[in-house]
């Protein structure tokens, strides 16, 4: 994988499974590598979701807050 939008489409797959402490990785790689528009708005909100789902809700705000 390259692409962001690969990542992202990962870390879906990884959520929706209820594997969000994998999701998180594929989100942050995504986010990395630079997605833009909807595509980041949806990885942050999806990250800071995951974020809350694995106990860890200051990561989540922070997270939010950039969204």
């Amino acid at each position: 994988m390259s692409e962001p939008k690969e990542y992202l489409e990962r870390a879906f797959a990884l959520d929706r499974r209820g594997r969000e402490a994998e999701a998180i990785v594929f989100y942050t790689k995504a986010l990395a590598l630079g997605l833009e528009g909807e595509d980041r708005k949806d990885a942050l909100v999806c990250l800071a979701s995951s974020y809350r789902n694995v106990g860890e809700p200051d990561r989540a705000r922070s997270v939010l807050e950039k969204a």
